[in-house]
């Protein structure tokens, strides 16, 4: 009996360490995971690693606490919130030290007063008081303008006249934003005094062996530094579905971020 035992346990010793690396990623796979499909293609992180999309960072997150899977791409705000609530998560690695998100107007900042304001974040948060900040440059407050929830499509809503002005318009993504609107006004969020850790990976609190993980993808953001051109062969022959004008223009917008 006492010789089952062991058996059953080397047995599911082994299993569990054939489980591949499962990294949650905060929207469908995208040109903002570059760096983690090139380190994965690059054998710099283990070849069988898994990209699990999900609807957002928070839910990543949440997922992470519960040990569904092993990292998750977020930023540093999203995860201090959820430390708050006590979600057993923290910071890794920092993949790029800047905000990935910037604030997009129809008006000027100043001309904001009774117009509706596109977000993704519930009262109180931390979204809300970055809004605040930003406002407060014109000396507009909350009750100057109409904030809208929405979770999605929020540069669609934009462009379409729902809103006159969103937060959380991805950086990278902003300029094409311009194609469609050229009269748009786009703010990086460090021009009012907002900094963070835009793009980061976290890991569950009681995570073991992650520094060789965080070592490969430190080798493959030198890489990519080096040779940015390379790099993009490489990932749209992961994913060729990447292969865009607009993926390649973002790709070069986020490269250099990574500075």
């Amino acid at each position: 009996m006492k010789l089952i035992c062991i058996i059953l346990f080397l047995s599911a010793s082994s299993i569990l360490a054939k489980q591949p690396l499962r990294i949650g990623l905060d929207w469908v796979i995208n040109i903002q995971h570059g760096l983690l499909i090139y380190a994965k293609a690059k054998n710099l992180i283990p070849k069988d690693t898994e990209f699990v999309p999900f609807q957002s960072s928070s839910k990543a997150l949440q997922q992470l606490s519960l040990g569904t899977i092993n990292l998750a791409i977020s930023y540093e705000p999203a995860i201090k919130a959820l430390q708050k609530k006590g979600l057993q998560i923290e910071e890794g690695f920092t993949l790029i030290k800047e905000p990935l998100d910037v604030f997009v107007s129809t008006v000027p900042l100043k001309a904001l007063k009774g117009k509706k304001i596109g977000h993704q974040s519930s009262p109180g948060s931390f979204s809300e008081s970055f809004l605040e900040t930003i406002l407060k440059t014109v000396s507009l407050t909350f009750n100057d303008v109409e904030r809208i929830y929405s979770l999605y499509h929020l540069s669609q809503g934009l462009l379409s006249g729902q809103y006159d002005a969103a937060m959380h318009i991805p950086l990278i993504f902003a300029p094409e934003l311009l194609e469609h609107n050229p009269d748009l006004h786009i703010y990086k969020l460090k021009d009012f005094g907002i900094s963070y850790n835009g793009q980061v990976l976290a890991h569950h609190k009681n995570s073991k062996n992650m520094d060789a993980i965080y070592k490969g993808l430190t080798k493959a953001k030198e890489e990519i530094i080096a040779n940015p051109e390379i790099a993009w062969n490489i990932i749209i022959k992961e994913y060729p579905e990447l292969n865009t004008r607009h993926s390649k223009e973002r790709w070069r917008r986020y490269t250099a971020l990574l500075l």
